[in-house]
Protein backbone atom coordinates (compact mmCIF):
# COMPACT_ATOMS: atom_id res chain seq x y z
CA UNK A 1 0.00 0.00 0.00
CA UNK A 2 1.36 3.71 -1.04
CA UNK A 3 -0.37 6.98 -1.24
CA UNK A 4 0.76 9.52 -3.86
CA UNK A 5 -0.48 12.89 -3.70
CA UNK A 6 -2.42 13.79 -7.19
CA UNK A 7 -3.79 17.49 -6.95
CA UNK A 8 -2.48 19.37 -4.00
CA UNK A 9 -4.20 22.00 -2.16
CA UNK A 10 -5.29 25.47 -4.55
CA UNK A 11 -5.06 27.26 -1.55
CA UNK A 12 -3.60 27.67 2.03
CA UNK A 13 -5.63 27.77 5.13
CA UNK A 14 -4.47 30.38 6.09
CA UNK A 15 -2.83 34.20 4.58
CA UNK A 16 -0.10 35.91 4.77
CA UNK A 17 -1.96 38.86 6.63
CA UNK A 18 -3.50 36.17 9.69
CA UNK A 19 0.22 34.89 9.71
CA UNK A 20 1.89 38.28 10.26
CA UNK A 21 -1.06 39.04 12.49
CA UNK A 22 -0.13 36.00 14.79
CA UNK A 23 3.59 36.93 15.06
CA UNK A 24 3.22 40.44 15.52
CA UNK A 25 5.00 41.53 12.58
CA UNK A 26 3.96 44.80 10.41
CA UNK A 27 6.58 45.21 7.93
CA UNK A 28 6.86 43.51 4.55
CA UNK A 29 10.63 43.01 4.89
CA UNK A 30 9.91 39.02 6.03
CA UNK A 31 6.99 38.65 4.24
CA UNK A 32 9.28 36.34 1.36
CA UNK A 33 10.39 34.68 4.64
CA UNK A 34 6.66 34.11 6.07
CA UNK A 35 4.66 32.82 3.84
CA UNK A 36 6.73 29.57 2.70
CA UNK A 37 5.69 29.13 6.33
CA UNK A 38 2.28 28.59 5.66
CA UNK A 39 3.25 25.43 3.68
CA UNK A 40 5.66 24.47 5.85
CA UNK A 41 3.04 24.51 8.71
CA UNK A 42 0.18 22.83 6.59
CA UNK A 43 2.60 19.94 5.62
CA UNK A 44 4.03 19.34 8.99
CA UNK A 45 0.47 19.03 10.54
CA UNK A 46 -0.99 17.00 7.70
CA UNK A 47 1.93 14.62 8.34
CA UNK A 48 1.71 14.37 11.97
CA UNK A 49 -1.66 13.56 11.85
CA UNK A 50 -1.60 11.58 8.64
CA UNK A 51 -5.05 13.93 7.40
CA UNK A 52 -5.52 16.48 5.02
CA UNK A 53 -6.77 20.32 5.56
CA UNK A 54 -7.97 21.76 2.37
CA UNK A 55 -9.17 19.59 -0.26
CA UNK A 56 -6.32 17.31 -2.32
CA UNK A 57 -6.60 14.87 -4.57
CA UNK A 58 -4.77 11.56 -3.63
CA UNK A 59 -4.23 7.98 -5.04
CA UNK A 60 -3.83 5.21 -2.88
CA UNK A 61 -2.01 1.72 -4.58
CA UNK A 62 -3.07 -1.65 -3.27
CA UNK A 63 -1.36 -5.07 -4.62
CA UNK A 64 -5.43 -6.55 -4.43
CA UNK A 65 -8.35 -5.77 -3.25
CA UNK A 66 -9.31 -7.53 0.09
CA UNK A 67 -9.34 -11.09 0.52
CA UNK A 68 -12.83 -11.58 1.69
CA UNK A 69 -15.60 -9.15 0.04
CA UNK A 70 -16.66 -8.68 4.07
CA UNK A 71 -13.39 -6.93 4.40
CA UNK A 72 -13.33 -3.12 4.21
CA UNK A 73 -10.56 -1.03 2.37
CA UNK A 74 -9.62 1.58 5.25
CA UNK A 75 -9.40 4.78 3.27
CA UNK A 76 -6.35 7.20 4.17
CA UNK A 77 -5.79 11.01 4.86
CA UNK A 78 -9.23 11.62 6.54
CA UNK A 79 -11.81 13.00 6.01
CA UNK A 80 -12.95 11.42 3.14
CA UNK A 81 -15.18 13.33 0.84
CA UNK A 82 -15.28 11.14 -2.19
CA UNK A 83 -13.96 8.94 -4.70
CA UNK A 84 -13.08 9.75 -7.79
CA UNK A 85 -12.32 6.12 -9.31
CA UNK A 86 -11.18 3.01 -8.37
CA UNK A 87 -8.99 1.06 -11.35
CA UNK A 88 -7.40 -2.37 -11.06
CA UNK A 89 -5.44 -4.68 -13.70
CA UNK A 90 -7.89 -7.16 -14.25
CA UNK A 91 -6.60 -11.30 -14.22
CA UNK A 92 -5.57 -10.76 -18.17
CA UNK A 93 -3.18 -7.53 -17.65
CA UNK A 94 -5.96 -4.91 -18.78
CA UNK A 95 -6.65 -1.92 -16.88
CA UNK A 96 -10.65 -1.99 -15.88
CA UNK A 97 -12.60 0.57 -13.81
CA UNK A 98 -14.45 -0.76 -10.83
CA UNK A 99 -18.47 0.06 -11.48
CA UNK A 100 -19.51 2.91 -8.87
CA UNK A 101 -22.27 1.30 -8.67
CA UNK A 102 -20.91 -1.89 -7.48
CA UNK A 103 -19.23 -0.62 -4.11
CA UNK A 104 -20.46 1.47 -1.30
CA UNK A 105 -18.08 4.73 0.28
CA UNK A 106 -18.54 5.27 4.07
CA UNK A 107 -17.57 8.78 4.73
CA UNK A 108 -18.99 8.78 7.97
CA UNK A 109 -16.30 6.77 9.46
CA UNK A 110 -12.83 7.29 10.47
CA UNK A 111 -10.87 6.13 8.85
CA UNK A 112 -13.53 5.88 5.99
CA UNK A 113 -14.08 2.80 3.88
CA UNK A 114 -15.21 1.63 0.75
CA UNK A 115 -16.60 -1.96 0.11
CA UNK A 116 -18.17 -3.86 -2.55
CA UNK A 117 -22.44 -3.27 -2.86
CA UNK A 118 -25.23 -5.53 -1.43
CA UNK A 119 -24.60 -9.48 -3.43
CA UNK A 120 -21.54 -7.77 -5.22
CA UNK A 121 -18.01 -9.10 -4.48
CA UNK A 122 -14.27 -7.46 -4.79
CA UNK A 123 -12.98 -8.09 -8.99
CA UNK A 124 -10.07 -10.67 -9.66
CA UNK A 125 -6.91 -8.92 -9.89
CA UNK A 126 -3.39 -9.76 -11.71
CA UNK A 127 -0.78 -10.63 -9.31
CA UNK A 128 1.60 -7.71 -9.28
CA UNK A 129 2.52 -4.70 -7.42
CA UNK A 130 0.05 -1.92 -7.37
CA UNK A 131 -2.68 -3.94 -8.98
CA UNK A 132 -5.32 -1.23 -7.81
CA UNK A 133 -5.14 2.52 -7.82
CA UNK A 134 -7.66 4.63 -5.77
CA UNK A 135 -8.15 8.47 -6.61
CA UNK A 136 -9.76 9.82 -4.16
CA UNK A 137 -10.44 13.93 -2.20
CA UNK A 138 -9.67 14.47 1.13
CA UNK A 139 -9.84 17.65 3.00
CA UNK A 140 -12.07 19.28 5.38
CA UNK A 141 -13.08 21.72 2.06
CA UNK A 142 -11.75 23.93 -0.57
CA UNK A 143 -11.84 27.48 1.74
CA UNK A 144 -9.59 28.36 5.03
CA UNK A 145 -12.96 28.23 6.71
CA UNK A 146 -13.74 25.10 6.50
CA UNK A 147 -10.61 23.98 8.53
CA UNK A 148 -11.31 23.64 11.97
CA UNK A 149 -10.43 26.43 14.12
CA UNK A 150 -7.83 24.44 16.62
CA UNK A 151 -6.01 23.73 13.86
CA UNK A 152 -5.29 26.37 12.33
CA UNK A 153 -4.08 27.64 15.73
CA UNK A 154 -1.73 24.55 15.64
CA UNK A 155 -0.26 25.88 12.47
CA UNK A 156 0.54 29.72 13.39
CA UNK A 157 2.20 27.73 16.97
CA UNK A 158 4.38 25.83 14.08
CA UNK A 159 4.51 28.92 12.16
CA UNK A 160 6.09 30.95 15.23
CA UNK A 161 8.58 28.29 16.56
CA UNK A 162 9.83 28.08 12.74
CA UNK A 163 9.93 31.78 12.33
CA UNK A 164 11.73 32.62 15.35
CA UNK A 165 14.33 29.45 15.12
CA UNK A 166 14.87 29.61 11.49
CA UNK A 167 18.63 30.34 11.93
CA UNK A 168 19.17 27.88 15.26
CA UNK A 169 21.32 24.64 15.36
CA UNK A 170 20.34 22.31 17.72
CA UNK A 171 23.22 19.43 18.59
CA UNK A 172 21.93 16.60 20.44
CA UNK A 173 18.29 17.01 20.17
CA UNK A 174 15.96 15.80 17.78
CA UNK A 175 14.89 18.53 14.96
CA UNK A 176 12.24 19.12 13.47
CA UNK A 177 9.81 18.11 15.96
CA UNK A 178 6.67 20.29 16.41
CA UNK A 179 6.06 22.51 19.64
CA UNK A 180 4.22 20.94 22.67
CA UNK A 181 1.22 22.85 22.09
CA UNK A 182 1.14 22.89 18.94
CA UNK A 183 1.48 18.43 19.22
CA UNK A 184 -1.68 18.91 22.07
CA UNK A 185 -3.72 19.97 19.65
CA UNK A 186 -3.37 18.01 16.55
CA UNK A 187 -3.44 14.85 18.29
CA UNK A 188 -6.98 14.25 18.87
CA UNK A 189 -6.87 14.42 15.16
CA UNK A 190 -4.40 11.46 14.92
CA UNK A 191 -5.33 8.93 12.49
CA UNK A 192 -3.87 6.20 15.00
CA UNK A 193 -2.81 3.75 12.19
CA UNK A 194 0.67 5.35 11.49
Amino acid sequence: MSLKIKTPPAIEPMTLQEAKDHLKVDLTDDDSSIEPLIAVARREAEKFMARSLITQTWELFLDAFPGKSADPILMDRPPLLSVTSIKYVDADGAEQTWDAADYKVDTVSVPARIFPAFDKVYPTTRVEANAVTIEFITGYGTNAQDVPEDLIHAMKLIISDRYENRGSIVVGTISGSLPTTAETLLIPYRDLRF
